[in-house]
Parts: C-alpha cells; sequence; structure tokens
C-alpha cells in the first residue's frame, strides 16, 4: 500500500516537472530576451537542423497540433542534430510516457546530458530532481549547483528554487555548493 501509494506521488511529481519544462519552453518568461540569450552559447543558439530539414521548430508545431507521434519523430531528429532544445522537449515527453520504448531513467540521462551542455530548462530540471530526490539521489548541495546555473542563464523559478534551498543550508553546505558552482563550468 504504502510503495503503491510513493510510486503514485512519484509520478505526479514527474509530470509536474514535464508542464513546467514544456511551459518554460513553450512559453518564455515575460522579460525574457530570446536574442538576448542566442549570445548565451551553444545551449539557446539556433537550432539544429537534420540533413531533410527537421528542426525543433517542428516538432514544436506537431506538438501543438497533436500530433505526438510526429513531435517525438521531429525532436529526436533535431536533438540527434544536437538541438538541446529538442533533447529537453523529447525527455519531456518521455517523462509524460509518451514515448514508446524510453523509461524516466532514460529521460533523466537527456536532461543530464543537455544540462552539462548548458540548457538553462534542463539544469533547472536536474536541480529539481537533485532538490525533491526525483530520478536522481536527494541532494540540496547538487541541486543548489543546477539551480545556480539556470537562474544565471535568466531562469526566475531556478533563482527562487535556489534561494529557498540556500535558506536551509548550514555553513558546510553553503561552502561545498560554492566551490562545487565555481569548479565546474
Amino acid at each position: 500500500m504504502m510503495l503503491s501509494l510513493v510510486l503514485h506521488v512519484r509520478t505526479f511529481l514527474i509530470k509536474i516537472s514535464l508542464i513546467i519544462s514544456l511551459a518554460l519552453i513553450l512559453f518564455p518568461l515575460p522579460g525574457a530576451d530570446p536574442a538576448a540569450a542566442s549570445d548565451a552559447g551553444p545551449a539557446t543558439a539556433a537550432p539544429a537542423q537534420s540533413d531533410d530539414g527537421v528542426s525543433y521548430g517542428a516538432g514544436v508545431e506537431h506538438l501543438d497540433n497533436r500530433r505526438i507521434p510526429e513531435a517525438i519523430a521531429a525532436f529526436r531528429q533535431a536533438a540527434a542534430a544536437g538541438d538541446l532544445r529538442a533533447q529537453v522537449a523529447l525527455a519531456d515527453l518521455v517523462l509524460a510516457d509518451l514515448v514508446p520504448g524510453m523509461a524516466p531513467d532514460q529521460a533523466v540521462a537527456l536532461f543530464q546530458d543537455a544540462a552539462a551542455r548548458g540548457d538553462p530548462v534542463a539544469q533547472l530540471n536536474i536541480g529539481d530532481f537533485y532538490a525533491r530526490g526525483v530520478g536522481l539521489p536527494q541532494d540540496p548541495v547538487k541541486a543548489w549547483v543546477w539551480l545556480s546555473r539556470a537562474a544565471a542563464q535568466g531562469r526566475v523559478w531556478a533563482a527562487l528554487r535556489r534561494d529557498q534551498l540556500g535558506r536551509d543550508f548550514s555553513p558546510q553546505q553553503r561552502a561545498a555548493a560554492k566551490r562545487q558552482l565555481e569548479s565546474q563550468p
């Protein structure tokens, strides 16, 4: 009984993360300047296209029109061509249990890769996963680091969540978090 409840809560939390992630991708926060963000580095550069011209934008269009299989195919192709936004969108769809043959741990791996390569939405998700212990071991210091990286790229929610976590830090945790942030690009 208790295990069943835990699994239901975990599934619910993962789906909430999906909704937040998709909302951040499809509806940037007011005041966010996409043109300025494109100068931030590879994570927000113009979407890559595969050889047949499939792009992240095509995946979003398919998703908007509820053509999920076509969206999945477009996101897979664009992600394979290096588009981090497509990789994040694909991970979101995996967490929503919409991608046959892919499990939640594969979504976490996609988020981790995109986060390490600088995608702010993936960084936000990985930080939140560490904060809540969903898909990754609960680790408030790692959560703070990833949320700080997303906040540095203009993700307001990440800054708020990071600050909330940091309020409960011991001096040792605060020092460890700052060391980790400074030691990893």
